[in-house]
């Protein structure tokens, strides 16, 4: 069983979130548990905050990232300007069309090399077995899909 006081001062000291919403504390506990999460929960509710808690405490513990499939880069890049005021500036790395090659190679470098806590992907790269490849020699700590209504216009 996940340590919820952990997590709980984890959200407050490096998120800062002080008070948790109802179900938040669960869903993080479920996924560090290692239990598969599907968040519903009203925009503004806070379902971000459930995964990325848990995937710093994941990170802390065995170094591996969390990927994070998002659909608009928009958000993405919105979620790398949040989680870099949060964490520092090497916490979060996106791998998008809207980056360089070269860009993109150092962000599989800061993930490969434990410095990224997420990698955040456009679903388009999914498509792509080079990245599926990279996913796999990373054994990431967790799988997300966020905006997960849009699935059903991925294809």
């Amino acid at each position: 069983m996940s340590d919820k006081p952990a997590l709980r001062a984890l959200a407050e000291s490096s998120f800062s979130l002080p008070h948790l919403r109802d179900g938040q504390l669960a869903g993080m506990g479920a996924l560090v548990d290692g239990i598969d999460v599907l968040a519903v929960m009203p925009t503004g509710y806070g379902k971000s905050a459930i995964y990325q808690v848990a995937a710093l405490h994941l990170h802390q513990q065995t170094g591996r990232p969390a990927v994070v499939v998002s659909p608009l880069i928009a958000l993405q890049e919105d979620q790398l300007d949040g989680l870099s005021q949060d964490l520092g500036t090497d916490a979060a790395v996106a791998i998008n069309s809207s980056h360089s090659d070269a860009d993109v190679e150092m962000s599989w470098k800061a993930a490969e090399d434990g410095k990224a806590v997420f990698v955040f992907l456009a679903p388009e790269q999914l498509a792509k077995q080079s990245t599926v490849d990279r996913i796999k020699a990373l054994d990431i700590s967790l799988f997300v899909v966020d905006e997960a209504h849009c699935v059903s216009s991925w294809g």
